[in-house]
């Protein structure tokens, strides 16, 4: 089986709003196994004019979000952060970073994904993107009852877009169960 952290707390929103309320991790909160339409009604947005941008130094935007507690599984295997997302420009320059972090700050694993603009996902073109740790990353993982996500845009080619982060989320497995004993001298009292 697998467990779930969701954003439960804003830490740092930088420009990112959210697209009702002021709660920018209540927008993307959305439960795994969630239809895409469904995690599309709400999410949090940035807007990225190019003001400011140049083509060796364009402008980042980063929202740093906690995620609630899991156990820690006492496994290295089947660590990912899943993100669903949007950039509307539709020119495929934006760069999207991910990076989910640890009790101490220090980075378990970051990962850019470029936006598909030819992709034609529907609903409203957005894509999921998954992010999957390898076992020494995941074995860096020092308190799983203390994670964040920093989501960051960059809009490489300083075109101008609106990002757009309808879901995001850290899986691991389960924590391993107690065993119980099967010894013969065990099953006597039994």
């Amino acid at each position: 089986m697998t467990q779930y952290a969701y954003p439960d707390a804003d830490t740092s929103v930088g420009n990112w709003a959210a697209s009702t309320g002021s709660d920018r991790y209540a927008m993307v909160d959305d439960a795994h196994g969630v239809a895409a339409g469904t995690a599309d009604n709400t999410y949090i947005r940035v807007t990225d004019d190019g003001v400011g941008d140049d083509e060796m130094n364009p402008v980042s935007e980063a929202i740093t979000l906690s995620l609630s507690s899991v156990t820690d599984p006492s496994a290295s295997n089947l660590h990912k952060v899943k993100i669903l997302w949007h950039e509307d420009a539709g020119q495929g320059g934006l760069n999207l970073n991910v990076s989910l972090r640890d009790t101490d700050g220090g980075a378990v694993k970051d990962e850019t994904f470029t936006f598909d603009a030819g992709g034609g996902f529907d609903p409203p073109d957005s894509q999921e993107d998954t992010m999957t740790l390898s076992a020494s990353q995941a074995n860096s993982i020092g308190a799983y009852n203390n994670l964040s996500v920093i989501i960051t845009a960059t809009d490489s080619l300083i075109q101008g877009t609106n990002t757009s982060v309808f879901r995001v989320y850290f899986e691991c497995p389960d924590a391993a169960a107690a065993s119980t004993p099967t010894s013969p001298a065990f099953l006597l009292f039994v």
